[in-house]
């Protein structure tokens, strides 16, 4: 997205500013829509975020930004975004590392996904942009696969063992 100076190469991560301003974005117009994925505490510190869940968060929440960082590129930023977020959630699963994080990043790329009919309605992207950014095949995939990792980890069933 953004050439880094030294080496001329693409830097995926944006400046701390821009990442903090997309944490307070996503907290302040995604958070409990529908579920509650995160606490504001679990951001703290966002260079201690793993990649997968810091892509998605930026993926879903810069629609939002009038951050000039992005000049106009908000749409195309969240596309990338969502790419990398999937490549680190795909190499999980077939490194065997899935996570409660891989999971949550599942969820946030499915809103992203089913999200953009909401946000051309409001003006925030093009036409052009709302058609890729609204697929729903591909959210209800994401959903399916999150479905699966968590019956495959057993977080679908309550333990029952510490509360008796």
């Amino acid at each position: 997205l953004r050439p880094d100076a030294q080496q001329g190469l693409i830097s995926p991560r944006p400046p701390a500013p821009v990442v903090e301003e997309a944490i307070d974005l996503y907290f302040q117009y995604c958070h409990r829509q529908p579920l509650w994925l995160f606490e504001r505490g679990d951001f703290t510190n966002p260079s201690d975020c793993c990649d997968e869940v810091l892509f998605s968060v930026l993926s879903i929440a810069i629609r939002f930004s009038k951050h000039p960082y992005f000049a106009n590129r908000v749409g195309e930023a969240a596309r990338e975004y969502s790419e990398i977020a999937r490549g680190n959630i795909m190499f999980q699963i077939a490194q065997s590392m899935v996570q409660l994080s891989t999971i949550q990043s599942l969820c946030l790329l499915s809103f992203v996904n089913f999200a953009g009919e909401l946000h051309a309605k409001f003006d925030l992207i093009t036409t052009a942009e709302m058609r890729q950014a609204n697929d729903t095949h591909l959210a209800w995939l994401h959903l399916g696969l999150a479905k699966s990792l968590v019956h495959c980890a057993d977080m679908h069933v309550e333990d029952h063992r510490h509360t008796q």
